[in-house]
């Protein structure tokens, strides 16, 4: 049944002790949607913990650097083929957790992504120790490792489609990984401007570029088979592009930050197994092209990976609340007397000291105060210049 909601809230402003009172507006209708979240007080114990949430036991273990992503971006479809979780370490030694979740696992292989540098042989001789073979995938350089990764996944699908990635930013590579899962394509990295594995390349009947010109440049792209290129303005955008075209077939969607790297690399193969993609965000909150695009889906259960720092209890509050807009969101007329303040943030002056604030599709009617005032909790309220 439809109703309107609308939430009244008193906070003092910070300006001459004033009190503010503030309304929000939302057409609302009964949502369904089952948010949960796999987080830990680190990037390691998040790690195990989507492992724990995933697997019940595995015969194999990757192992990627928890603070360099260049050996590791491709190496979420072979996980996913060898039915294996990614775990993360750095320095000279395992995480108490990690070691602890690979015996939990029953694991007797270990593949370590990339060389020494990022993959101390400290950890690979505990590894041993644990009673764990070892493969180690490394090139002298992150373009050789993804053409060592590539060659492992066409060993085992034979495939005539790859993927070509910007091989010094992760959030393409991410973006694609689940769906490169589905159809075992292997995910190569390039340089913005020249393409290191032409040769290896050819093989293929079939690319995708993703991420724009800046990223994989048109003189890349000439040199693919059959390209095609998913990208939008930015990563997030980019990373819409991508899920709109590959699409959730059950769904299902995955939420990671797309400010670093290693909650959606940990978790690539938590979205190939629940067949949707991974959604990357920036907090404090959703954007309006992302909070349209959950809209149109309609997904009956997301999974965030990571804590509050990397995914804001607003946005899981967003999450919760994606069902609930009873029309698409449109910024406002600019003709009613809405001033643009913002990429989507608009404002208007209803006199009296009220002002109506449009937020990323949320209209925010202060009475006694100022918006500038308020904006300091997040988590609350949001940063109406985020984008």
């Amino acid at each position: 049944m439809n109703k309107r909601l609308v939430k009244y809230i008193s906070i003092a402003a910070l300006s001459l002790g004033a009190v503010s009172t503030i309304s929000q507006e939302q057409n609302v209708i009964a949502s369904e949607v089952s948010v949960t979240r796999i987080s830990g007080e680190t990037r390691y114990q998040t790690a195990t913990n989507i492992s724990q949430n995933v697997y019940d036991r595995a015969q194999t273990v990757f192992i990627a650097n928890a603070m360099n992503f260049a050996d590791a971006l491709s190496g979420g479809p072979l996980a996913y083929q060898s039915e294996a979780p990614i775990l993360l370490a750095h320095g000279n030694s395992l995480r108490a957790e990690t070691t602890k979740e690979i015996t939990r696992l029953g694991a007797k292989k270990a593949v370590i992504l990339g060389g020494e540098a990022a993959i101390s042989k400290s950890i690979e001789n505990e590894l041993k120790n644990l009673g764990l073979s070892i493969e180690r995938l490394a090139g002298e350089t992150r373009f050789e490792t993804s053409q060592i990764i590539a060659d492992r996944i066409d060993a085992n699908s034979n495939g005539s489609t790859a993927v070509v990635v910007d091989g010094y930013n992760f959030a393409d590579a991410l973006s694609i990984a689940p769906f490169a899962t589905w159809e075992n394509m292997p995910i190569y990295l390039t340089r913005p401007d020249k393409l290191p594995n032409e040769k290896s390349l050819k093989k293929y009947y079939k690319t995708y570029i993703i991420g724009g010109e800046t990223a994989v440049s048109k003189n890349v792209e000439k040199q693919l088979n059959t390209p095609t290129r998913i990208a939008g303005a930015n990563r997030f955008q980019t990373n819409l592009k991508v899920l709109e075209y590959f699409g959730s077939r059950n769904g299902n969607l995955i939420v990671a930050t797309g400010m670093s790297f290693a909650d959606a690399l940990t978790g690539s193969t938590v979205a190939s197994r629940q067949s949707t993609g991974i959604l990357l965000t920036r907090n404090p909150q959703l954007s309006y092209e992302q909070k349209e695009y959950l809209y149109s889906s309609r997904f009956k259960n997301i999974t965030i990976l990571g804590g509050p720092v990397s995914v804001s209890s607003r946005i899981e509050t967003q999450l919760e609340e994606h069902e609930n807009y009873t029309s698409k969101l449109t910024p406002p007329s600019t003709s009613d007397g809405w001033v643009k303040t913002g990429e989507f943030t608009y404002e208007k002056d209803l006199g009296g000291g009220t002002m109506q604030y449009w937020s990323y599709g949320e209209i925010w009617t202060i009475s006694g105060g100022d918006w500038d005032d308020l904006i300091d909790d997040d988590t609350v309220y949001g940063n109406h210049n985020n984008e």
